[in-house]
């Protein structure tokens, strides 16, 4: 057959080469009960998993459906991730679990080279924790085709029903308010109580105080506004140090014995009420040439009607401008001074005979004290901390 005797060739049909859906169950199995049981005041686990970890086990199978034909292919990329309630931020946070075998006995979660995953972490009895685990494996049938699978377990624990633990409380409102203007004491009492079943057990209680600080609660008595009580059923503290403060009460046993789950939060923060203010010049309301004798301006304050006492106003700072009105130059004034009265010249207040010059107070109230640093470092004095208030 000769090819000038062919006169075209057609366009192929196109067959594809399709697999086989597969049918895959991929699972974390546990070496152990995923749920631990935690008995008694003393808070005892059962499994412990700081003595005998629990240890997931990635498995996976395949099967080829129309054939039949069952795989146990090898999985790549193995990765677990743990979502737990971060009491720091308050929030439920997911991570990535980056340590790796060996590990230390601090570490919750160690990666094996097996791609196994060792948990030595026991779970509270209020906030689960789940583990989530992700791998890829690849077509036995086709080395192109890779299917990615993941799986995830809970891991929990029950409170014995045979723990019986007391109720704590507050005997204080859930927010305690300091005025600085018109509270007596910047110092304030909160109260705890502890009861099982109706019955007063507070004296057989061990009650610890904290304070949330940057997120994180920590020992009240190691803040600058603790007074006393740590350790007792009554806390005082001094709000001059603590603008806004959330106090956790805890309890326990006794010093030896764990905390108990359970705790009651308080706050005491500052309450601010409105304040009028008014600036006036004493004596004059013009001035004529740049002589003269010194203006002297004061800012006047009233709350709730009243004037504000010279012990109430030493809780503030007056932060004078003063703007020459000029509609050609408008500008948001100069600064004059800090300071509860102010003077000025003449020459510092004459404008034009067409526009005056405004003098005003911005008032601020002075924060709590805080501590004093230099270069990073606590100033102190007599072995003493240092503490001032800011604007």
């Amino acid at each position: 057959m000769s090819d000038n005797r062919r006169i075209n060739i057609s366009e192929p049909a196109v067959i594809d080469t399709d697999l086989t859906p597969l049918s895959d169950k991929f699972q974390l199995e546990p070496s152990d009960s995923v749920e631990q049981w935690v008995y008694g005041n003393d808070n005892t686990y059962s499994p412990n998993r700081t003595q005998t970890p629990l240890i997931l086990t990635p498995v996976i199978s395949v099967v080829d459906m129309d054939s039949g034909t069952a795989y146990t292919p090898a999985i790549s990329n193995v990765h677990y991730y743990v979502l737990e309630y971060n009491a720091s931020t308050f929030q439920w946070e997911e991570t990535l679990v980056s340590t790796v075998s060996p590990g230390t006995d601090a570490d919750y979660y160690i990666l094996e080279n097996t791609n196994k995953l060792v948990v030595r972490k026991n779970v509270s009895p209020t906030s689960g924790v789940t583990i989530r685990c992700e791998a890829y494996y690849v077509d036995p049938r086709d080395a192109n085709v890779t299917y990615h699978v993941e799986d995830s377990v809970t891991l929990s624990a029950n409170q014995d029903a045979t723990a019986i633990y007391p109720v704590i409380d507050v005997r204080e409102q859930k927010t305690t308010e300091y005025n600085p203007f018109t509270d007596v004491s910047s110092q304030f009492s909160f109260h705890a109580s502890a009861s099982i079943d109706g019955s007063d057990v507070s004296a057989a209680t061990l009650f610890q105080w904290y304070a949330v600080s940057a997120g994180t609660e920590v020992l009240i008595d190691t803040l600058p506004c603790y007074v006393s009580g740590q350790g007792t059923a009554t806390l005082v503290v001094d709000a001059m140090y603590a603008e806004d403060l959330t106090i956790v009460l805890r309890a326990k046993a006794d010093a030896q014995a764990p905390l108990y789950p359970c705790k009651v939060f308080r706050s005491l923060m500052w309450f601010i009420p409105k304040i009028d203010a008014k600036s006036v010049c004493t004596n004059g309301a013009a001035v004529r040439n740049s002589g003269g004798s010194l203006m002297h301006f004061e800012c006047l304050l009233k709350m709730r009607g009243r004037d504000l006492t010279d012990d109430m106003r030493k809780h503030l700072a007056f932060k004078w401008i003063a703007k020459k009105i000029n509609p050609a130059n408008p500008s948001d004034g100069d600064l004059v001074g800090w300071s509860p009265t102010i003077d000025m010249t003449n020459a510092q207040l004459i404008n034009t005979t067409a526009y005056s010059t405004h003098v005003k107070a911005e008032v601020y109230l002075l924060s709590a004290l805080k501590p004093v640093t230099y270069l990073n470092e606590q100033v102190t004095y007599n072995g003493q901390p240092v503490f001032a208030r800011e604007i």
